[in-house]
């Protein structure tokens, strides 16, 4: 039997902080990619996160939490106003529910297949900035469908469709733009990596991905490269 332990860490085009003693520190400030909000990880363990959203015009603050399960799912809770918002994808959409644990709505995320004439090859080698060597695994394309007033509950919508930790600063971004153009969609395309290394008890995950506004992908909305390890340790 194996138990499962999640570590994500994001760096990419645009600055992506995530789940992982190795991304960002505690109290560490980003400096915004968008001038409209500035983000702060104010707490970070191996399972758990939290990040500060400041608004740089009025003053008002948000907040995003991760939160790894043992299970290795992700649950996320977006307070804004004073309200907290639990956001958590169930594999075949994502549940949002309300302070008392009421489901309040199902966002659909798709599935929208594998990426047509993708230029990798499988086991060709990658090597992103900065370090790591990873191979070719898979591109697929997938979308989320996007609603609310605040870019907390935004980014944690996003966070669930990709399966990743806190976003800080790129996703950051992309929730912005969503959220100041009232976009109801996203699209995505997500090229997958393996960590050529291949390292016992444990397999590395890289994630590139963009971001598109419309359903034939285009007009680009910003890209990431995300990484998800996953260790595993021998039970009883």
């Amino acid at each position: 039997m194996f138990k499962k332990f999640f570590s994500v860490s994001m760096i990419a085009v645009l600055l992506i902080t995530a789940i992982s003693t190795s991304s960002v520190s505690a109290s560490t400030t980003i400096k915004p990619i968008n001038p409209l909000y500035e983000t702060e990880v104010i707490k970070e363990t191996d399972t758990y996160q939290k990040v500060k959203y400041t608004n740089t015009e009025t003053g008002e603050v948000e907040y995003l939490e991760a939160i790894l399960k043992e299970d290795g799912s992700k649950v996320y809770k977006a307070t804004a106003n004073g309200e907290t918002k639990t956001i958590q994808n169930d594999g075949k959409d994502i549940l949002v529910k309300d302070e008392e644990g009421k489901v309040e709505n199902k966002v659909a995320t798709k599935d929208l297949g594998k990426v047509e004439n993708s230029e990798g090859e499988v086991g060709a080698q990658y090597f992103p900035n900065p370090g790591g060597v990873f191979q070719f695994y898979s591109s697929y394309k997938h979308s989320v469908d996007l609603y609310g007033s605040s870019i907390s509950f935004i980014a944690g919508l996003i966070a669930a469709a990709l399966g990743a930790g806190v976003i800080a600063s790129a996703l950051t971004s992309i929730a912005t733009t969503a959220l100041q153009e009232v976009l109801p969609h996203l699209y995505m395309k997500t090229t997958k990596y393996v960590d050529y290394t291949r390292k016992p008890l444990r397999t590395t995950w890289g994630y590139d991905t963009d971001y598109y506004r419309y359903y034939d992908y285009t007009n680009y909305a910003g890209t990431s490269w995300t990484t998800s390890t996953t260790y595993l340790t021998p039970g009883p």
